[in-house]
């Protein structure tokens, strides 16, 4: 057993955990097999005796995903007393490590990495499989989202997204797999812009998706910008459009999806579309998690969002970092919850 918590950055520590204290009204009590969490231990004291944190996620070992859950946890070990191990539960993309965290011991000791885009999906278009519910997630916080672009090789015909309207045949998008929030996007944009479209599956990963498309086998995908810039970067490829509130700084040339509708109903889709991508990578607790637990680890991911060595590995892997704390995370999704009729109609 190890000692309280250390809080190795003191003024991170004034900043954010001074908060907690603001926040914590009351305990949450949660019973699961007889035992209540959170009855009578405050989360100061939960986690001086309780110092290993799981950080899981349905996302396989050397992913994207897997880098932010990895970064992280070194973060929350150089910030705090804890110790934090991840822990990879890949398979029907990504399902599997939802359920599994939706369903953990809700004892402030398991936490998730969340693709919310294609959780979201998944739920409203009633994948198989699917038992989380998002709108019942404690949220924590988002590390980063990279709004989604339409890319195209460079030297292609398609030069704007009129263009793809125009096209007498449907526009090949190569994707990873069906039921991907890629997938979904692909099939949202079509909707949204008025342009046919054919989604083209089995790809295994980013590089082979940008060969495809370089081969001419396909014309287009749906990818984070993140993911796009080192092609973008390197001449091979060229975003369309991107699907933000506002333009972004490493691609200030590319135009909003939002320039492209004057409908209302095609921009509430967009900015609907928008609302669920701009919540792309969030941390989460599984639901019942006693609500002091769940602000100590609000504060204490903050804390680690922020950490200079964390900022300096994401940085120096070209992937965005943009951190949303866990109380704005659970207002966006109250937002995206409001419009899940509307997307899981667009989705049909």
């Amino acid at each position: 057993m190890r000692g309280p918590l250390v809080i190795i950055n003191q003024t991170r520590k004034s900043r954010h955990f001074a908060a907690v204290g603001a926040a914590i009204v009351g305990l949450s009590v949660f019973a699961v097999s007889g035992e209540v969490y959170g009855a009578d231990e405050p989360a100061e004291t939960f986690y001086a005796e309780n110092t290993e944190l799981t950080i899981a996620g349905g996302h396989d070992a050397g992913s994207g995903f897997d880098f932010y859950m990895r970064t992280v946890a070194a973060a929350v070990a150089r910030v705090s007393d804890l110790e934090a191990s991840v822990r990879n539960i890949p398979g029907a993309g990504g399902l599997i490590g939802d359920n599994d965290v939706f369903e953990a011991t809700p004892d402030g000791t398991t936490i998730g990495l969340l693709n919310f885009p294609g959780h979201v999906f998944a739920e409203l278009t009633g994948a198989p499989g699917v038992r989380f519910d998002f709108s019942k997630w404690e949220y924590l916080g988002r590390v980063a989202a990279g709004p989604p672009v339409i890319l195209v090789a460079a030297d292609s015909p398609f030069q704007t997204v009129d263009d793809l309207a125009a096209s007498a045949e449907p526009i090949r998008f190569a994707i990873e797999e069906a039921g991907s929030d890629a997938f979904y996007g692909a099939v949202v944009s079509a909707k949204a812009f008025g342009f046919a479209a054919t989604n083209i599956t089995g790809y295994e990963g980013t590089s082979d998706i940008l060969a495809a498309i370089m081969r001419g086998e396909a014309d287009a995908t749906f990818l984070s910008y993140g993911s796009s810039m080192e092609s973008i970067g390197n001449g091979e490829m060229r975003a369309l459009m991107i699907f933000a509130d506002a333009p972004v700084e490493a691609l200030p040339d590319v135009p909003l999806a939002s320039t492209f509708v004057d409908t209302q109903e095609a921009k509430d889709t967009v900015s609907a579309f928008g609302h669920i991508y701009n919540l792309e990578r969030v941390f989460v607790a599984p639901p019942g998690t006693p609500a002091d637990r769940v602000a100590y680890l609000r504060n204490l991911l903050m804390m680690a969002f922020e950490d200079a060595t964390l900022l300096d590995e994401i940085k120096q892997a070209g992937r965005p970092v943009n951190p949303m704390s866990g109380e704005e995370v659970a207002k966006a999704v109250e937002d995206v919850a409001r419009q899940a009729d509307q997307i899981r109609k667009i989705l049909e």
